[in-house]
C-alpha cells in the first residue's frame, strides 16, 4: 500500500494483517476505496491457521484472538473482492488443507501461474 510503483505485480501469503491492531488491514481497505492501481496485479493466498473444528464462517464471526489472524486475512480477501473498481487485477484463494507453513508451496506456484498468465483455460 505505500510503495505500489515499485512493481507491477504482487504475491501476497498469509499475511498478518492482525499486528498493530490491524493498523495495516485498515489503511488497505481505505486505499482500496479511494486509490486506482490499474496496471496492477495481486495475488493473495490464505492459510487455514484456524483450531480444528473451526469452518470459515466460525472464523469470521468469532472475536477471540485466537482466529484474529485468519479472520483478518478473509477481512483482507473480502476487501479485494468487494472494491474492484480500483483496477486492480486480483485474485485470491483460502488454502483450507494448508497451515500458514505450508501455504506458501502451493500459493506462489499458483499465484506465478495467475501472475503471468500461464494458466490454463
Amino acid at each position: 500500500m505505500h510503495h505500489t510503483r515499485l512493481f507491477d505485480s504482487y504475491i501476497c501469503l498469509d499475511p498478518s494483517m492482525w499486528w498493530d491492531n490491524q493498523a495495516l488491514l485498515k489503511e488497505t481497505k481505505r486505499a482500496l476505496e479511494t486509490r486506482r492501481f490499474h496496471g496492477t496485479s495481486l495475488y493473495l493466498g490464505i492459510a487455514n491457521t484456524a483450531d480444528e473444528g473451526m469452518d470459515v464462517t466460525r472464523v469470521l464471526t468469532d472475536t477471540t484472538t485466537a482466529t484474529l489472524h485468519m479472520r483478518s486475512a478473509l477481512q483482507l480477501q473480502r476487501y479485494f473482492e468487494h472494491n474492484q473498481q480500483n483496477g486492480l487485477k486480483y485474485r485470491g484463494k483460502y488454502y483450507q488443507d494448508d497451515s500458514h507453513m505450508s501455504v506458501p508451496f502451493i500459493a506462489e506456484y499458483e499465484a506465478l501461474r495467475f501472475l503471468f498468465g500461464a494458466e490454463r483455460k
